[in-house]
């Protein structure tokens, strides 16, 4: 694994494809060290990045009941869960998960877990639909497919959606059912969701999407009882270009979120910031990034609490000119609470 020094500018990028990592020993990058505290936010500050060996975007990390870091990757690789005793030696697991992409996971009090992820409806020629074929989300035990283009198939594009599956132990899993998150035109900018607990129980999503009065990128939400049918909010809750959401912290006036910046060619390279609120509704984005480096794009934070002020930090990395292509690898830290 490769280590990263934390120096200005600082900034990251993405890749999509899943592999071990081994037990090599960190390398330091060069670049003009500074200290941590030059990069707290209110406080806040994150140590050093360490490349892990895995290659991915819009990751999803969770902490076990035994102590371990389980890493969902949004990949080409049929196995995109891998496991880990200290956060940076990842092994790859023998599970299989719903096909798809932006995991999300929330697990119940129950123990069992409900697991998002983002899928696409079959495009079918237009003089000739098909519904239900093999590959379709409505169709049980087959997995989702990419659409295939309009150009080829003589149809329209296929949708994006939201879509939940519930698991007893994150090792089998329901048929993944809709929760009436969806597009309603085809974007390439729409969805990464984030979900999470709100003060009274309900669970909320947050993802990327489009706005026809606005010029980048918004971010919306939803709520949902019962974390399967969700209602979408009337209004965006963040937008001018700020994408890829991560709940850190939801407590009484006390809301922390993780934010990227968009791939629009204009404002590169992406930077990762945070936001904070009261509400969970009204958003102060920090003025400055706290990562931030010239010539490469920070996307697709994840994180998961590991005690009281610091969370594990999982971020998707590329080259500031490769952010729509790739490759995207991924890059783990400590993020720190004053």
């Amino acid at each position: 694994m490769k280590k990263f020094k934390l120096f200005i500018p600082l900034i990251a990028t993405l890749s999509l494809v899943g592999c071990g990592s081994g037990e090599s020993s960190p390398t330091d990058v060069k670049g003009s060290e500074i200290s941590e505290n030059d990069l707290a936010h209110r406080g806040w500050k994150v140590s050093e990045l360490v490349e892990i060996g895995i290659e991915g975007v819009s990751p999803e990390i969770i902490k076990t009941d035994d102590g371990k870091f389980l890493l969902f990757t949004s990949s080409l690789s049929q196995k995109r869960v891998f496991s880990s005793t200290d956060g940076f030696n990842f092994n790859q697991e023998d599970l299989s998960v719903p096909m798809g992409s932006d995991y999300s996971i929330i697990k119940k009090n129950d123990g069992t877990y409900l697991f998002y992820l983002v899928g696409m409806d079959m495009a079918q020629p237009q003089n000739n639909p098909q519904p239900n074929n093999p590959g379709d989300p409505n169709q049980p035990n087959q997995p989702m497919q990419p659409s295939q283009p309009a150009a080829q198939n003589g149809g329209k594009m296929g949708l994006k959606k939201v879509m939940v599956s519930t698991s007893p132990d994150l090792k089998t899993f329901s048929n993944p059912v809709s929760t009436g998150i969806e597009q309603t035109e085809s974007t390439p900018a729409w969805g990464v969701p984030d979900t999470y607990e709100d003060l009274d129980g309900n669970v909320r999503m947050m993802w990327v999407s489009m706005s026809k009065s606005e010029r980048y990128e918004v971010l919306e939400t939803a709520v949902s009882k019962d974390g399967i049918n969700f209602i979408p909010d009337n209004e965006p809750v963040i937008k001018d270009g700020y994408v890829d959401p991560y709940m850190l912290q939801v407590a009484e006036n006390d809301w922390v979120l993780l934010l990227s910046t968009t791939p629009d060619q204009k404002r590169l390279p992406q930077k990762i910031y945070l936001a904070w609120s009261k509400d969970g509704k009204n958003w102060d984005i920090d003025s400055e990034p706290i990562l931030y480096e010239e010539g490469v794009n920070y996307l697709d934070p994840a994180a998961v609490k590991i005690n009281d002020k610091q969370w594990r930090l999982i971020i998707s990395t590329t080259k500031s000119e490769q952010a729509l292509t790739g490759p995207y690898r991924y890059l783990s830290t400590v993020l720190t609470a004053p």
